[in-house]
């Protein structure tokens, strides 16, 4: 069985002495995973690479081997730029631990590869941030738990949208919410329009994100919620990004 075509590489991990195996989000296949003959092909094709690839296997159920031909590695175009890489790492980490293999999602493919090409090509780190909320909100829909932030839960109303419940994940109004203020998020400008925002907002919008991320996919896979979001805030207070 061979199958072809566009996909990003989602992780790669040493096997036996002189082997990789390789996770991809595929264009039109969604997951798949492969081994590579040649433990050099590590550097060559790292995560975050998109490429072209070949997978062989007698059957379907078969780990296969894959070919792969990089036709961007984004992650040399970075250098040691600490925010995009770890923006890099969790999007790859969040895809290679909830998508299943040979579940295509080809909107979604093509709005982590345009991220990731934008990464390596847009030097406004406000904006790359940016584009990060948006995707994580993207990929929570993909998964069926994307968040209502069009209609206040309480009321109906699509006016004075000001928080979120961090439970449901519902917008609530301003008349609605007032009173339980202490425990709601504070609705993002950037959830209402995604080009008006400030580096705070940015910074509400990704521990929302992530609060949902934890609460919605990782608890109920029984995994720990991975620390890179929690880091670029770090970095972002010490660098007063703006």
């Amino acid at each position: 069985m061979k199958i072809e075509g566009e996909a990003i590489v989602l992780a790669c991990r040493k096997f036996q002495e002189s082997g990789l195996i390789y996770t991809l989000f595929s264009r039109e296949y969604g997951i798949v995973k492969g081994y590579v003959r040649s433990t050099k092909s590590y550097r060559d094709c790292p995560p975050g690479a998109i490429t072209q690839f070949i997978h062989t296997s007698r059957v379907a159920s078969q780990l296969g081997t894959l070919k792969l031909e990089v036709t961007a590695n984004i992650t040399n175009l970075l250098g040691f730029h600490q925010v995009k890489l770890l923006l890099i790492q969790s999007v790859l980490h969040l895809l290679a631990s909830t998508l299943i293999e040979h579940d295509p999602h080809e909107e979604l493919y093509q709005a982590v590869a345009q991220f990731l090409i934008n990464l390596g090509h847009v030097d406004n780190d406000l904006v790359c941030l940016q584009e990060s909320c948006i995707l994580d909100q993207l990929i929570l829909r993909e998964l069926g738990y994307g968040l209502d932030l069009h209609t206040c839960i309480a009321t109906k109303s699509t006016e004075n949208l000001a928080y979120i419940s961090p439970k449901s994940g519902s917008a609530v109004c301003h008349a609605a919410g007032a009173i339980y203020e202490r425990v709601m998020f504070k609705m993002p400008q950037l959830f209402k329009d995604p080009l008006h925002f400030d580096i705070d907002d940015i910074v509400n919008a990704m521990r929302i994100n992530d609060h949902f991320i934890k609460l919605r996919i990782f608890e109920p896979l029984g995994k720990p919620m991975p620390d890179f979001k929690n880091q670029i805030i770090k970095l972002i207070e010490k660098r007063n990004i703006a």
